[in-house]
């Protein structure tokens, strides 16, 4: 479905819902010129968060994160063309996509195990295998 968002000149169509949590959902693009997702708040609470988060991705700017490609509020028109419904004020971020796995298709794998952080030795974390501790000489979870 074509939306009223563009991205770098360009109209997209986003193709499907490929997750959802407690404070968002994020759908995928279909355009090959510009793959993206949008990242879509629940409502216009989560406006403040959507912009710290925008805010930390332009400082943090690495080919590690996604580009921040366009940001805003959506309302009702969005919605409709999404299927869903959409308050008006809802933020949103448009960021760059790359092909990857998601977290569960990870922990599935067991790519990622949970594992004892030396420095909080009381707290679980998920970390890569090949991962490191921060103290010389010693492996994390050990």
């Amino acid at each position: 479905m074509a939306t009223q968002l563009t991205v770098l000149g360009q109209s997209v169509r986003w193709s499907e819902r490929i997750g959802q949590g407690a404070t968002s959902s994020v759908w995928l693009s279909e355009s090959a010129s510009t793959p993206c997702v949008l990242k879509l708040g629940k409502g216009p609470a989560e406006a403040p968060r959507f912009a710290d988060e925008a805010e930390r991705l332009l400082f943090a700017a690495a080919p590690e994160f996604p580009a921040l490609l366009a940001v805003g509020l959506a309302g009702p028109a969005l919605g409709a063309e999404l299927g869903q419904r959409i308050e008006a004020g809802t933020p949103y971020l448009v960021l760059s996509s790359a092909p990857g796995k998601s977290l569960a298709e990870l922990l599935s794998e067991q790519a990622l195990t949970p594992v004892k952080s030396s420095r909080c030795s009381s707290h679980a974390t998920w970390a890569p295998r090949s991962l490191r501790c921060t103290v010389p000489g010693r492996r994390m979870g050990t």
